[in-house]
Order: structure tokens, then sequence, then C-alpha cells
């Protein structure tokens, strides 16, 4: 925890940050928490968006830097869930849409953005 950055401050790999960030995602509530003055699903896109999670996947063929993209890819898709799913109605026209919120969050905590950033 760094009290002065109002954060909690992950270990230095990337897949460490995805983490949490998903469990920021996840936990989020309506109201901003006291430790961090944001909400949860503020806080996890700012990881999102930060060079924290940002550069190359991998930079060698390794066995354990390959468990690692792996357990980091399964953490992306995770969060890319908890965006709302958008179909359109009828799917012929394309003129209206039917959104489906995820069943596990509150719709406010579910944002459009997790989809574009996690993937």
């Amino acid at each position: 925890l760094r009290d002065e950055l109002q954060e909690v401050h992950p270990p230095k790999p990337r897949h460490a940050t995805t983490y949490l960030s998903l469990l920021h995602a996840i936990t989020s509530g309506l109201f901003p928490d006291p430790f961090l003055g944001c909400t949860g699903t503020q806080k996890s896109i700012s990881l999102l968006q930060s060079g924290r999670c940002c550069g190359n996947l991998i930079t060698s063929m390794e066995d354990d830097v390959i468990e690692i993209l792996a357990r980091e890819v399964i953490t992306l898709a995770d969060i890319a869930n908890i965006s709302p799913a958008r179909n359109f109605y009828p799917p012929n026209l394309e003129v209206m849409e039917v959104v489906e919120w995820p069943s596990s969050f509150e719709p406010l905590c579910a944002h459009n953005s997790f989809a574009f950033l996690a993937i």
C-alpha cells in the first residue's frame, strides 16, 4: 500500500498489474473507495491504460514466460467479460440494439472500456 499515492502498488511483473486490475473491477461498488478516492472500475481502467499493462507480450519463448503469458491472457479475457454484450435486433436490420449485462456485477460497475482495453 502506498498511502501518499492512494494506491495498492502491485509487484513489477505485468501479470500482477492485470490481476490487480481484475480485482479492482470485480470488487467495485457504486461509491468511491475511501482509500483509493475512486471506484474500483475507475482504478481498473486507469491501471489498464497505464504503462504497467502496455508493452510487448513476450520477449522469449521459455516455458516459464509462456506460462505467465497464458495466465495473463486468461486474466485479460476475464476483464473483457465484465463489459456488457451488445447485439443488433433484429440481426438483419441492425437498427436496434440489445444489451446483456453481466449477471454477477452491478450494471454501473460493468463498463464498455473493459472489452477494448483488455483485448
